[in-house]
């Protein structure tokens, strides 16, 4: 089979940025498949992005997987007209450059963020027969209006609701992230039975394990040693990841329970400050961040994996968290704190759940997660690790796509 994937911030393991679109593309080869991705050669977010080529399009092999980089403006990352003019530019190529294209392709997938790529992937569609397929990260234009504050009069805000709409309209597959959001999408023009949740995949073969520097696993030991209960997070601290909750749950809690939380982020100073005032300072414990191969030696060392969200009504749909899977493949009990009712913690049953910005259920959950003996919790993080071995792996994800597709 054939497959063609639009995806304007698509990476790879070189480049970093978004992963879903590489691991889909690189199963599908596994499985026998051809792919071709058609990017930009510019994403802000990416750790690296490919050399300007002499044309404007440059095609490479990445694992197999055919890369088609179309060119890109570069722009600040803080500058929204930079990324508009992107959007567009990425747009308006895809529809009328001619791009080195097979001569036929079976499906034809357009990936958000953004909505408008679904443009030229139906145009191309229809113009060799395939199945269109629109796959959602975000629910943008919804995201932009409920987290962003923008108003639904917004130009550009109509513009990406018009394209949702006509995506909803003609996609034969929707897949989204967010697993609760087909009723939403149904409003939107999705017609029944055209819907399947997929949410961040995992694969197993991505995850190195390498040891932590001697200052991590020395502070983490000790922790250990001395009878803490280690509450352990590992990824960015700013204000989307809730961390002040878990800093003011600390306080009046079980002065056994400490939380060790690694990484970096615009409110790292803030919590300090907030450790201090609550007098909990001795308590909350930060290390500088290291490289994705080293967190599952982090995790083997804490008791209780955290994860926090904002109390924000967008959270309604549904979250598939990529520190979720990593969390369950290291066997560890989670402690998950956001809005998601069905979130992966309370599906498969590998840990704990409870409001988001709740803090005093937060300091009940703590003091209960404490009070559990390690088999308990072991028992807890074994039924993670098995759901996520049921129900996020690549592979399995990729063939429930083209079984969607009646292919």
């Amino acid at each position: 089979m054939n497959i063609l994937l639009l995806s304007q911030f698509a990476g790879s393991p070189r480049h970093g940025m978004v992963f879903r679109n590489y691991a889909w593309a690189r199963e599908w080869v596994k499985q026998g498949h051809r792919v071709t991705l058609v990017t930009s050669s510019f994403a802000h977010a990416r750790s690296l992005n490919p050399p300007p080529g002499q044309t404007r399009i440059v095609e490479e092999d990445i694992d197999g997987v055919r890369y088609v980089w179309v060119w890109g403006n570069r722009y600040r990352a803080a500058s929204a007209v930079g990324r508009l003019i992107s959007m567009a530019l990425f747009t308006l190529q895809c529809f009328f450059l001619k791009l080195p294209l097979q001569e036929r392709y079976d499906v034809v997938i357009a990936s958000s963020a953004h909505p408008f790529t679904i443009y030229p992937a139906w145009r191309l569609a229809r113009r060799f027969k395939a199945r269109l397929v629109y796959d959602i990260r975000d629910l943008w234009p919804l995201s932009l209006i409920e987290l962003g504050g923008h108003s639904k009069r917004n130009p550009v805000i109509w513009l990406m609701d018009a394209a949702e709409k006509f995506a909803c309209r003609h996609a034969d597959l929707v897949t989204a992230v967010p697993h609760r959001c087909e009723s939403y999408l149904r409003d939107q023009g999705l017609p029944p039975g055209h819907f399947l949740a997929v949410g961040n995949g995992f694969i197993p073969e991505e995850m190195a394990d390498e040891p932590l520097p001697t200052s991590h696993r020395e502070k983490l030991e000790h922790l250990r040693t001395s009878g803490a209960f280690v509450v352990g997070y590992a990824g960015s601290i700013g204000l989307a990841n809730a961390m002040h909750t878990l800093v003011e749950a600390l306080n009046g809690s079980d002065e056994r329970i400490h939380a060790v939380l690694m990484g970096h982020g615009a409110c790292v100073e803030d919590l300090k400050q907030q450790a201090q005032h609550l007098n909990v300072a001795h308590r909350v414990h930060f290390l500088e961040p290291v490289a994705r191969a080293q967190i599952p030696a982090f995790l083997r060392l804490i008791d209780l994996a955290y994860i926090g969200l904002l109390d924000l009504s967008v959270y309604r749909f549904g979250t598939s968290l990529t520190k979720v899977n990593d969390y369950m493949w290291a066997k560890k009990p989670i402690l998950y704190s956001g809005n998601d009712p069905d979130n992966a913690v309370v599906l498969s049953g590998g840990g704990f759940s409870c409001a988001a910005e709740n803090i005093e259920e937060l300091r009940q959950t703590l003091n209960r997660a404490a009070a559990m003996d390690k088999k308990e919790l072991t028992a807890l993080g074994d039924k993670g690790h098995q759901w996520l071995l049921e129900n996020r792996l690549v592979s399995r994800q990729v063939q429930q796509i083209i079984a969607a597709l009646g292919l």
